[in-house]
């Protein structure tokens, strides 16, 4: 048995109530309205489609509560922006009272408790709308939502001290920063699918809000000499140093001109991490590919559709026991239930040839499972069957279920192969429900769904004792929460998973899934590398294609100073699960390796879209800052040491890193920043584009 030590632990966080406090009592409840905030220009606030007056202050502040994606600021910090001059005791007075101004507007959407203050759920507006696209990586909606916030600055006409101006000035320059490396990003992948026009909106939308962007003018114009069209090409050129002329600046640099001449070349990705960060499609892999498709619900109960996703990923899981398939998790195929694609899109996207569709029904005892694949290019049926079982031996039914598949679209595989990828035990029938239902909340990864997930996989364990898989699903959220401080009880927490970890493991000590979920928690709660090495290495023993083993056996080699295999590891991970909830995880892994690399260009670019997918996520700016100060990028560096300070900078940014060479390193970038501030860029000439 492998023994769970304890490692670093750290105080309880502050429990935060809705409902603002003074004095030491609290007000009324009122429940949240539907809002609107718009933030570019000067800001504005609608409440049931109406105006709503109030203050410049509480407008600021509602400002820097909805830029701060959901991360909740305290008092302190409150006080410091916007009331820098006034004693303690008279700030936290006057927050109080901008606070009662916004619950009054607002109601239980305003969050807070004596510490700290944040935003709920029911606010929307124009810079939700430009977050939400650049999240989703929606080209058509980015491009509208930059068109509609035009060229207005963030919070405009808002100052009230030098805290509060670094901070908005930062937060303006991140933003530009963002948009106009996701425009470029837009922009070349449109290039490359032959889509110069959608490249060319894009451009335009971006250049009527940030007219000097040399960058972005130089793609427009490279798209337009992609076509053949140099008349438009020069016409561009023309109007941009016309702009310049205007201004009384100098002409358009030689770089800007150069780009008429030069001979359109089709879009260079440097690495396999730029590409699979970036969403390049990708190419189908040597043996036969497949993934499975969010299951029909067929039993008229919302309730159930975890359990119908359950059934996908258990599927998946046994599909990726056969060593002759390439399978797609779970998680990513998940993520198109109600997306609208077709068969054609989704193999695509996802690299796959196969597309296994199906619905699944329970009526009291008896599950059936009806399934089907398809050829994803042509859209053709090649096999098809249905399934009846007895809901306690649903793992047979899975297990039926994949085989059949399988050697439906590889006939090499054999008897052997089949009873190799059958190795669940049976489980109670309520205890497994419930222990599935748990791991489909898993997907959404967020304090109330790991919450929730950890409550449920805690009520399975008790139904049946027996099940090391449940023991294992809530040890494993019980770490989820201690290492993202969703609990009040971090030391409680902590301790729940180690002894839930122990249990699995003597319950289950042959199970994959078990083993990876105790691994992953280990790690999770800073717990001795060693055992958790141990048990993630026999995991991908048992099954080398299994991605959460590949994804944990990534992180172990970022921790053990292995970046090389770390990389290997990852975009293998993200390969085979590109859409899941953890891609943000997985983007930053890479990076990190990158990092340790010394590939720094790479890195950067790995990161922002880590950021891009997940902003508030404090490791990933950490490697960003340090990547772009090692590549010489000085001033980039700087703009996003301004966003990662936001967030609370090296003091809480630095905590996730245990080794502390990997620490001495970030902090030697991080001081690269504060040297030659006279210089705006040391990027070598040589750098990956």
């Amino acid at each position: 048995m492998v023994k769970i030590f304890s490692g670093r632990s750290s105080g309880n966080s502050d429990r935060a109530i809705s409902g603002c406090q003074g004095n030491g009592g609290n007000m009324q409840s009122v429940e949240p309205r539907p809002a609107t905030l718009c933030l570019f220009g000067s800001p504005s606030l609608s409440v049931d489609g109406r105006a709503v007056t109030i203050g410049r202050r509480a407008r600021a502040m509602l400002g820097y509560l909805a830029l701060a994606n959901q991360q909740r600021a305290s008092r302190e910090r409150l006080t410091g922006l916007f009331w820098p001059d006034r004693a303690e005791e008279q700030a936290r007075a006057s927050l109080r009272q901008c606070l009662v101004e916004l619950r009054g507007a607002l109601g239980n959407a305003i969050i807070a408790d004596r510490e700290w203050v944040g935003l709920g759920s029911g606010l929307d507006g124009d810079w939700h709308a430009l977050d939400r696209a650049l999240k989703s990586d929606d080209a058509a909606g980015l491009a509208e939502a930059i068109t509609r916030i035009g060229a207005e600055p963030l919070l405009d006409g808002h100052e009230f001290g030098d805290t509060f101006d670094d901070w908005l000035r930062g937060c303006r320059a991140a933003l530009d920063a963002r948009l106009a490396a996701a425009v470029l990003r837009h922009m070349a992948l449109a290039r490359a699918a032959g889509d110069v026009p959608a490249a060319l909106a894009m451009a335009d939308a971006w250049l009527l809000r940030d007219p000097r962007d040399e960058a972005v003018a130089a793609a427009a114009i490279g798209c337009e000499m992609a076509r053949g069209n140099t008349a438009a090409a020069r016409r561009r050129l023309r109007l941009f140093e016309d702009m310049l002329a205007r201004d009384g600046d100098g002409p358009a640099s030689a770089a800007l001109r150069a780009a008429i001449e030069a001979v359109p070349e089709p879009l260079v990705v440097p690495s396999t991490a730029v590409a699979l960060a970036t969403g390049a499609e990708m190419a189908l892999p040597d043996k036969p590919s497949i993934a499975v498709l969010p299951f029909a619900d067929l039993m008229g109960d919302p309730s159930q559709t975890v359990f119908a996703d359950g059934m996908v990923e258990e599927i998946s899981t046994v599909l990726s026991r056969f060593s002759s398939l390439f399978v797609i998790a779970g998680q990513s195929s998940l993520s198109y239930r109600d997306s609208g694609r077709t068969v054609q899109q989704i193999g695509r996207e996802l690299g796959v040839r196969y597309l296994l569709e199906g619905s699944v029904r329970k009526g009291g005892d008896k599950v059936r499972i009806s399934v089907k694949v398809i050829e994803a290019m042509s859209g053709e049926q090649i096999w098809a069957e249905r399934f009846d079982g007895d809901f306690a031996d649903v793992f047979d039914l899975q297990d039926r279920v994949a085989n059949a598949a399988a050697s439906a679209i590889d006939s090499t595989i054999t008897e052997a192969e089949m009873r190799r990828a059958t190795v669940r035990p049976a489980a109670t029938a309520g205890a497994y429900e419930l222990t599935m239902r748990a791991s489909g909340l898993l997907n959404t990864y967020s304090r109330a769904s790991i919450t929730e997930a950890r409550d449920v996989a805690e009520r399975a364990f008790a139904l049946d004792p027996r099940s090391g898989w449940a023991a294992s699903v809530a040890a494993f959220c019980h770490g989820a929460l201690r290492l993202n401080q969703w609990t009040d009880d971090l030391d409680g927490a902590t301790s729940r998973a180690r002894e839930l970890g122990e249990i699995a493991l003597q319950l289950s000590p042959d199970d994959q899934t078990v083993l990876v979920n105790v691994g992953g928690m280990m790690m999770n709660i800073g717990a001795d590398l060693a055992p958790a090495r141990e048990l993630i290495e026999r995991a991908m023993a048992m099954n080398p294609e299994h991605v959460h083993s590949i994804f944990w056996g990534g992180w172990l080699d970022v921790e053990l100073g292995n970046p090389a295999r770390g990389l290997e590891r990852f975009e293998k991970a993200l390969r085979l699960n590109p859409r899941s909830v953890y891609r943000p995880f997985q983007l930053s892994g890479m990076g990190n390796c990158l990092f340790f690399l010394e590939r720094f260009d790479e890195a950067a670019i790995v990161q922002a879209e880590a950021i891009r997918v997940r902003p508030g996520y404090l490791p990933a700016h950490a490697v960003k800052v340090a990547s772009l100060a090692r590549s010489g990028r000085l001033a980039e560096g700087r703009t996003a040491m301004l966003e990662f300070d936001a967030l609370g900078g090296a003091a809480l940014g630095l905590w996730y890193f245990r080794s502390s060479e990997q620490r001495k390193q970030l902090r030697a970038a991080f001081a690269l920043l504060d040297r030659d501030r006279g210089s705006t860029d040391l990027r070598p000439s040589a750098a990956v584009a």
